[in-house]
């Protein structure tokens, strides 16, 4: 008997992630894509065949509130005040931090939109495993991200971990300085970006959990 609500199923073998998720987005489809390969598992939610938000259990992302610290954006006391507020990984965090003024909105959609990339770049590199979607519209959010847009993005940071894989690192490569450097960060004549990496290069965050930040 089929599942109440699933209006479409099958292997990745046969039609890719790629290619269902452009269908469904072709046909504006609204409701809950869920792909499995092996122990990994993602739902996409999608709102007339954009996407609307993603969640997964193989994604690991930093407590924001530490990277806030690290990179100089939050003091030790107002980290603390938000974090006995709503917690460390909450999902209201980025609300929250955005209504401190410590991110602006458009930040804010930003970390959204990536976080839903970075999940994707791994997904689109799985050959087996299933996937079904279901009619339903399981999550409220605020995103409306086109498909292409967010499929090339994907695929475009997908090969860019295939290439840090073939020189030997991987998502969860740990970074840190070698040797230990105790000067200002600021004055090595570096880009903000650059700059902000190597604050984050604390030891303790991977090289996908540096990326998100």
């Amino acid at each position: 008997m089929q599942q109440q609500g699933r209006i479409l199923d099958g292997d990745l073998e046969t039609l890719g992630l790629q290619a269902t998720l452009k269908m469904l987005a072709l046909s504006g489809k609204t409701g809950t894509l869920i792909v499995t390969s092996g122990q990994e598992s993602l739902s996409l939610y999608l709102n007339k065949g954009q996407i609307a938000a993603l969640e997964d259990n193989f994604t690991y992302r930093p407590n924001l509130l530490e990277v806030m610290r690290l990179l100089g954006r939050i003091d030790d006391k107002l980290a603390t005040e938000i974090y006995h507020a709503v917690g460390p990984r909450s999902p209201a965090l980025l609300e929250t931090l955005a209504d401190y003024r410590i991110i602006g909105e458009g930040e804010m959609f930003q970390w959204l939109e990536y976080g839903v990339i970075q999940s994707l770049s791994r997904a689109l590199r799985w050959v087996q495993g299933r996937f079904e979607f279901h009619r339903n519209m399981l999550h409220d959010t605020q995103l409306a991200l086109n498909v292409d847009h967010v499929l090339l993005e994907s695929l475009r940071q997908a090969d860019e971990w295939d290439e840090a894989i073939a020189a030997g690192l991987s998502r969860t490569t740990v970074a840190r300085w070698r040797p230990q450097f105790n000067g200002d960060v600021n004055r090595l004549g570096l880009e903000p970006d650059a700059i902000n990496v190597l604050c984050l290069a604390n030891g303790q965050l991977s090289l996908q959990a540096i990326a998100y930040a």
